[in-house]
């Protein structure tokens, strides 16, 4: 890639990838030590990958999403605070999030005003929640797990509904010499 770049006078700098031999070469690819503003704005760490804005693992060749650890939230603002920290694109983290978003509801349609602390009951329920959220939630980023023939490629959808909410999941199923791979 980078020869190609070069012939059309352009210089690829700052990539990276989850084999370490690409990385290896004689170009330069990424600045590891070097803290753009904007990565100090979105809590990079230096030497740390983003992945469409996730945590990117290259060795395990995972993207994550981080749930924000802190104080506890009593109020409306403190819980929609808390929900909309969590970033999610893909919608990796619906599992763990929904249960906040329909405590929030909850709390919504109880038609408390914005600033009252919640009730005893709905407070433990939140607090229970937080405590029982993990920090991290990983997933392989890729749907072939081996750099190999794939002999056939199939989706899986399900879906499902109750009156709190609705539900789908796609699965594929990607079946390659080695062994084949069910991933959601």
């Amino acid at each position: 890639m980078s020869e190609i770049l070069i012939a059309g006078t352009f210089k690829l700098h700052k990539w990276n990838s989850n084999k370490r031999e690409l990385e290896d070469g004689d170009t330069p690819v990424s600045s590891e030590g070097e803290q753009t503003f904007a990565k100090t704005q979105l809590g990079t760490q230096p030497n740390e990958s983003k992945l469409l804005g996730l945590k990117w693992e290259k060795a395990k060749d995972t993207a994550s999403v981080v749930f924000p650890k802190g104080q506890l939230a009593t109020t409306k603002p403190g819980i929609l605070n808390k929900l909309a920290r969590i970033y999610h694109p893909l919608g990796i983290a619906l599992p763990i999030t929904v249960n906040g978003k329909m405590i929030y509801r909850d709390v919504y349609n109880s038609k408390l005003p914005w600033d009252v602390d919640l009730s005893t009951q709905r407070a433990r329920e939140w607090k229970c929640r937080e405590e029982s959220t993990t920090i991290l939630v990983a997933v392989p980023r890729t749907l072939a797990q081996f750099q190999e023939e794939i002999h056939s490629v199939s989706l899986h959808a399900f879906g499902d509904a109750s009156n709190k909410g609705v539900s789908a999941a796609v699965y594929s199923v990607i079946n390659q010499p080695s062994r084949t791979s069910k991933l959601w």
